[in-house]
C-alpha cells in the first residue's frame, strides 16, 4: 500500500516537472518562468527521491520507513498550490495577450477604414466633378434628388442607409457622361432611338461605379432607379420588392425633380401637379410606401420648391 502511494507521488511530481518545463519554454512572463524553474528543481528532487523510495525493499525490517511518505503527503498540497498559481498566471498572460491582439487589430482596422473612407471621398468627388463638367443640369438635378431621397429616408427611419441613399442619388446619372452631346443636350424632345440611348445611362452608371470597389455598395440603387413597381421599367424589369429599397426611394425623388424642373424643351410643372402624378402612379410606377412618405413631406411643408428654374431652384428639406 505504501509502495503504491510512492508510485502515485512519483507520477504526480513527474507530471509537474514536465508542465514546469513547458512553462519555462513557452512563457514570456519573467515571474512565471522563475516560478517554473523553482518547481523544476523541486520536482526533479522529489521525483528522484519518490522513485527511489518506491523501489526500496525492506525484507529484514518489521515495518517500512514512513518518514518519506509523510514528507510527500505534506509536499503534495504545496505542489498543487504552486501549480494552480502558475496556471492562473499563465491564463492571465494569455488573456492579456488576447486583449492586446484585439486592441491592435481594432486600431489597424480603424486606420484602414479611415484610409478607405478618405479614398472613397476622393473618388466620389472626382466622379461628381466629372458630371458637373459635362452637364450642369445633371449635376444640379443629382443634388436635388439627393436632398429629396435623404428626406424620404429619414421619414422612413432608414437611418442606417441614409449615407448610401445620398451617395447613390448623387451618382445615379453618372452614366450620362457616356451619352453624346447631341442627345444629352438636345433642346427638344427625344425620338425613340435617342430615348433608347438615354435609357442606357442606368446600366452605364452602374458599370462605372461597380468598377470602383469602394463604391460597389451603391450599384443596386443606381442600376435600378428606373425600374417600375409594376415591372415595366428598365434595365432589368424588376417589380415590387425585387427592386432594391434605395432604388425605389431614388425613383420617386428623381421623378419629382424631373417633373418640377425647367428644361430647354419644356417648363417644369407645379408642386401640386407633381404631387398628383405621384399619387396616380402609386402602386404602378412607384412603391406605394415611398410615395406616401414623400407626399407626407410635401403636405407638411418639410419639402418645398421655389421657382421652377433648375438653375436657381430653392429646395427645402430636413437638415
Amino acid at each position: 500500500m505504501i509502495r503504491a502511494f510512492d508510485i502515485v507521488a512519483t507520477l504526480g511530481f513527474g507530471v509537474t516537472l514536465i508542465a514546469s518545463v513547458v512553462v519555462v519554454v513557452g512563457s514570456r512572463n519573467a515571474a512565471n518562468r522563475r516560478l517554473a524553474l523553482l518547481l523544476i528543481a523541486a520536482m526533479g528532487i522529489m521525483t528522484a527521491v519518490s522513485l527511489y523510495h518506491a523501489m526500496m525493499w525492506f525484507p529484514s525490517q518489521g515495518a517500512e520507513d514512513l518518514t518519506e511518505d509523510y514528507a510527500q503527503t505534506l509536499f503534495l498540497p504545496l505542489v498543487l498550490y504552486a501549480m494552480h498559481g502558475l496556471y492562473s498566471r499563465s491564463e492571465a498572460e494569455r488573456a492579456e495577450r488576447a486583449r492586446a491582439s484585439v486592441t491592435e487589430l481594432s486600431t489597424r482596422l480603424a486606420a484602414s477604414l479611415e484610409e478607405l473612407s478618405g479614398y472613397r471621398v476622393n473618388v466620389f468627388q472626382s466622379l461628381t466633378a466629372a458630371v458637373d463638367a459635362r452637364d450642369h443640369y445633371t449635376a444640379l438635378h443629382s443634388l436635388h434628388v439627393a436632398d429629396y431621397a435623404v428626406a424620404i429616408g429619414e421619414h422612413l427611419d432608414l437611418h442606417d442607409r441614409l449615407s448610401r441613399i445620398e451617395q447613390a442619388a448623387l451618382l445615379h446619372d453618372i452614366g450620362k457622361i457616356a451619352i453624346a452631346d447631341a442627345i444629352l443636350l438636345k433642346p427638344a424632345s427625344l425620338d425613340a432611338d435617342e430615348y433608347a440611348e438615354i435609357k442606357r445611362h442606368a446600366q452605364v452608371s452602374a458599370e462605372i461605379i461597380g468598377g470602383i470597389p469602394v463604391l460597389a455598395d451603391l450599384v443596386p440603387g443606381v442600376r435600378h432607379h428606373h425600374e417600375r413597381w409594376d415591372g415595366a421599367g428598365y434595365p432589368d424589369r424588376l417589380a415590387t420588392e425585387e427592386i432594391p429599397l434605395e432604388a425605389r426611394v431614388l425613383a420617386v425623388a428623381d421623378a419629382f425633380d424631373a417633373m418640377t424642373s425647367d428644361r430647354p424643351y419644356r417648363e417644369g410643372i407645379s408642386l401640386e401637379t407633381a404631387r398628383m402624378v405621384l399619387l396616380e402612379e402609386r402602386g404602378r410606377q412607384f412603391d406605394p410606401g415611398v410615395v406616401d412618405a414623400f407626399v407626407a413631406l410635401l403636405d407638411d411643408g418639410t419639402v418645398t420648391i421655389g421657382d421652377h428654374n433648375a438653375r436657381g431652384t430653392q429646395r427645402t428639406v430636413p437638415s
